[in-house]
């Protein structure tokens, strides 16, 4: 006799596995928010399949350091976002990851750019856009 193996079903879905690459990217919650932010950075046609490609994909489009500086921390912000609004559907109530994901972001990048002058309505348009280099 086999041992069984216990599979987690999506908190979000609830009709998948729950895995890494469903979480983070095959969830219909995760594929929408992504969507999302990929319309918002302008990265349209950019393909993830693994969590591995989530940020040489974005990276491709930052042309100056701080928009690589800015991209790499809306894929880090989203991936929590992501994770923290799974477990708020596991848990408790989940919130719009997406604006969510705008605020966070914002903070993230305000707090850490020194250099750069961020103006928060551009950054809720369009990121790169609000990036501007002093």
């Amino acid at each position: 006799m086999g041992m069984s193996q216990n599979l987690i079903t999506c908190g979000i879905c609830k009709s998948k596995e729950e895995t890494i690459v469903h979480s983070f990217l095959d969830c219909e919650m995760a594929v929408e928010v992504w969507g999302k932010v990929k319309l918002w950075w302008g990265l349209n046609n950019k393909e993830m399949k693994n969590v591995e490609d989530v940020f040489p994909g974005m990276e491709a489009e930052a042309h100056n350091k701080e928009q690589k500086l800015a991209v790499i921390s809306i894929g880090i912000v989203t991936l929590c976002d992501l994770w923290r609004n799974r477990n708020e559907a596991t848990f408790k109530k989940a919130e719009d990851i997406f604006l969510q994901i705008q605020k966070d972001s914002f903070r993230w990048i305000d707090s850490r750019a020194n250099r750069v002058e961020i103006d928060r309505s551009l950054w809720i348009l369009s990121p790169i856009i609000a990036i501007n280099p002093m």
